[in-house]
């Protein structure tokens, strides 16, 4: 391969890198469109389109790349497009992601999922001193701290 084509190939990539970056950041894209399957998709098709988006998205080809912020943005998408086949092979995982608009639970709502919990779980070990249960208490309070 030419210098040429190798720096046509790299601008490319890091066209398609920002591009998908661009449309996952806005919201506007979902695990069957990043690997650029059909919502119907079989397991075949899904393990296929996963090679094929892993080998344009590598991370020997994002190494390449000159620039740090398309560099990250590469690896953002490597993991996406990870945790996209993961959940669409998975039936239970894809049956999920399914009934939830074809959107993941987001970092911050897991966060604020196990906040909420660990609130619930310390007024109970409150209510338990409260009532000098103290063991129980200990051992509800080991359970909000986790």
């Amino acid at each position: 391969m030419t210098d040429g084509s190798q720096q046509g190939d790299m601008k490319e990539l890091e066209a398609a890198i920002n591009f998908f970056y661009d449309k996952f950041k806005n919201k506007e894209t979902n695990h069957f469109e990043l690997l650029g399957l059909a919502k119907t998709a079989t397991h075949k098709e899904i393990e296929a389109a996963y090679k094929r988006y892993s080998e344009e998205f590598s991370i020997e080809r994002i190494a390449l790349i000159a620039d740090p912020d398309i560099r990250r943005k590469g690896d953002f998408l490597i993991n996406r497009g990870k945790m996209a086949y993961e959940t669409l092979i998975d039936y239970k995982k894809r049956a999920e992601y399914e009934k939830r608009g074809f959107r993941d639970v987001s970092p911050d709502e897991k966060d604020e999922d196990d906040e909420e919990r660990a609130k619930l779980i310390y007024k109970k070990a409150k209510s338990l001193k409260a009532m000098k249960e103290y063991a129980k208490a200990a051992r509800v309070m080991e359970e909000a701290i986790k």
